[in-house]
């Protein structure tokens, strides 16, 4: 068999072996050769093989869009400043560009056999042990475990798509519903249009959680909350009370819940807002904010002679102290800040988070625990079934196998996994939904499962013949 140079050997050998050949003879990647050369390109430059061939060959590697985009025709026919790649196969059969098209696909070669003399001369200069080279190393192992990886893509690993999965994600959908509603119920005590509201959306949640508030950004922890203080004891806040919202109002029972409404509610003096309705302090939440939300009962505003494709959701503030904050300063709503609000009131005995304080202990401040406890489910079983119920189903191929790619250009020299992370499985204690169990062997085959606890420090002893 021929040898053969290649940089970035599983991209080429996959698309090859789609068009029926199996490449064999890999005497080199010239990824993974400058990789074992230096580790520092990952921060700076990369493994590409444009900025290696700039860096080491002194001849760049010119992309595809560089050389052959085109620029974006306006509505008038007339080219506009914006260019645009035109599909690979109208590049290839374009007689116009047929030269460039050579000279760019050949570049690829030369430019690969070129680094690869390079970086083996680098390569050799460097010892390994017993007078040999890092050379010897890349050639006795990385080669064939680069063979290795792009046999187990292609191999790939077998998902039970037709049972567990879809089981997981009904259970998982069902379980998602019920936390939903445990949540809804208990906001609905506070903010009537609470079924509105994106139970996904970080903004809404801060929003409702910690307004009133200030912006953090800028301010010491002690003015902080020294100004935190001001602006709840402005506004008169104490402590949420149920029921306390616009809907208490007999002429207010139903309908579409206004500006108007609320603001005779929340500002019946008028003093927080402007003339005009809207807040002016850039560096505090209002007690109340409107955010878009989809306009499912086809709501027409007044004037308008139909309804907007969106409508405005006033969302009130139940004034919790803020956890974190983001970098913008805002209260920040992460699964973790939620998990510190709402504790676990499913424990033995129930550990309380801050907003059974909040709300004043006792039944109000459990259902308050409760209720947001729930909202975290909500969180989590998104992510199960984002990161993992849902698309494990829809990358299966005719074979029922999953494939990933396995990358070894890492910072460490560990394994990565990509498209999909197979190596980002929920952990025991986590996985609820027994995700890790979809993995599973064919028909007359066993799949086994080796964790070798404490790999490198016990490598390393037995490098230093530590006893």
């Amino acid at each position: 068999t021929k040898k053969k140079a290649f940089h970035n050997v599983s991209f080429d050998r996959h698309v090859l072996y789609n068009h029926g050949i199996d490449v064999l003879g890999l005497s080199a990647d010239t990824m993974h050769m400058a990789r074992m050369w230096t580790t520092s390109r990952s921060k700076a430059g990369g493994y590409g093989l444009e900025s290696l061939s700039a860096d080491l060959l002194g001849h760049r590697k010119v992309p595809m869009k560089e050389r052959f985009a085109v620029p974006k025709l306006k509505k008038d026919g007339t080219p506009g400043k914006d260019t645009l790649l035109p599909p690979v196969d109208e590049i290839q059969l374009d007689p116009a560009m047929r030269a460039e098209w050579i000279d760019y696909s050949t570049y690829d070669a030369e430019a690969t056999w070129r680094l690869r003399e390079v970086l083996a001369d680098k390569l050799r200069e460097r010892p390994w042990a017993q007078g040999l080279s890092m050379l010897d190393f890349y050639e006795r192992y990385i080669v064939p475990f680069a063979v290795v990886l792009t046999d187990m893509e292609r191999e790939g690993i077998r998902v039970d798509v037709k049972e567990h999965l879809p089981r997981a994600q009904m259970l998982a959908e069902e379980e998602r519903a019920t936390a939903t509603e445990e949540f809804l119920q208990w906001a609905e005590q506070y903010m009537p249009e609470a079924r509105r509201m994106n139970t996904g959306s970080d903004p809404q949640k801060a929003h409702f959680l910690f307004a009133p508030c200030v912006k953090a950004k800028g301010r010491t922890p002690r003015a902080r909350d020294a100004a935190r203080k001001r602006t709840l004891a402005k506004f008169g806040i104490r402590r949420p009370e149920a029921g306390h919202h616009p809907r208490a109002d007999p002429e207010r029972s139903e309908g579409v819940l206004t500006w108007e409404d609320w603001r005779e509610w929340v500002d019946p003096e008028g003093s927080m807002f402007g003339d005009n309705g809207e807040w002016e302090d850039d560096d505090a939440w209002p007690p109340l904010r409107p955010f878009k939300v989809e306009n499912t009962e086809g709501v027409i505003e007044e004037g308008r002679p139909r309804a907007k494709k969106q409508r405005d959701l006033w969302v009130p503030g139940l004034g919790l102290e803020p956890v974190e904050y983001t970098a913008g300063g805002w209260p920040a709503a992460s699964a973790a800040v939620l998990r510190s609000v709402a504790g676990d009131p499913t424990a033995d005995p129930p550990q309380y988070g801050t907003a059974y304080q909040h709300f004043g202990g006792g039944e109000p401040g459990h259902k308050a625990c409760s209720a947001l406890h729930s909202l975290v489910t909500v969180g989590a079983i998104d992510t199960m079934l984002s990161n993992f119920i849902l698309p494990l189903q829809t990358m299966a191929d005719e074979n029922l196998r999953v494939h990933c790619s396995l990358n070894l250009n890492t910072d460490t020299g560990r394994l990565s996994a990509r498209r999909p992370n197979l190596q980002n499985q929920p952990a025991l204690e986590k996985d609820r939904y027994q995700i890790r169990k979809a993995f599973c062997a064919a028909p007359g085959n066993k799949l086994v499962i080796a964790d070798y606890g404490q790999l490198e420090l016990r490598v390393l002893a037995h490098m230093a013949r530590c006893k």
